[in-house]
């Protein structure tokens, strides 16, 4: 035992251990963000659902395939995408666009509206700048800026 080549047996057995160890703890990390994930998308849909009672005017269907938000006879309909935390994002008019939303990690996980054309992306924070783009554009409603407390569309009482 006391010869060198025990010494360099016992090193070698540290590294592969610690390597191990790496391993492990990756594959931790790894299946501890799945699960933030898939906990990540039901919040997104059941906030989804919240937001649309809230709103008042928009149907709402929340079932295994999405959420679906209506209003009189278009819809805005967001899909799981695989098994992490990718929604698709579908509506009436979207031609050969693709939409969807994605956690960024380095935005603190935050969630992203991406939308793709051809080579171009636009990315936008989904709550709540993607989200009134999307209201705006899949459900034809009108911009919430346009309108003062009262609803009545005038510009009375607004600073400038």
């Amino acid at each position: 035992m006391g010869d060198k080549g025990s010494g360099l047996a016992a090193r070698f057995r540290r590294a592969v251990q610690a390597r191990e160890k790496a391993h492990q703890r990756e594959d931790e990390r790894k299946e501890r963000r799945r699960k933030e994930a898939v906990d990540a998308r039901r919040a997104l849909f059941s906030r989804l659902a919240d937001f649309a009672t809230e709103a008042g005017f928009l149907e709402v269907r929340n079932d295994p395939d999405g959420v679906t938000l209506r209003f009189e006879d278009r819809y805005l309909h967001f899909a799981p995408q695989g098994k992490l935390d990718k929604v698709r994002v579908e509506f009436e008019g979207m031609g050969d666009e693709a939409h969807q939303l994605y956690r960024e990690e380095h935005l603190g996980d935050k969630w992203v509206w991406s939308a793709t054309r051809g080579r171009r992306e636009d990315l936008k924070p989904f709550w709540d700048e993607g989200l009134e783009a999307l209201l705006i554009r899949a459900l034809d409603l009108p911009e919430p800026d346009d309108f003062d407390d009262e609803g009545d569309g005038s510009d009375r009482g607004r600073s400038l």
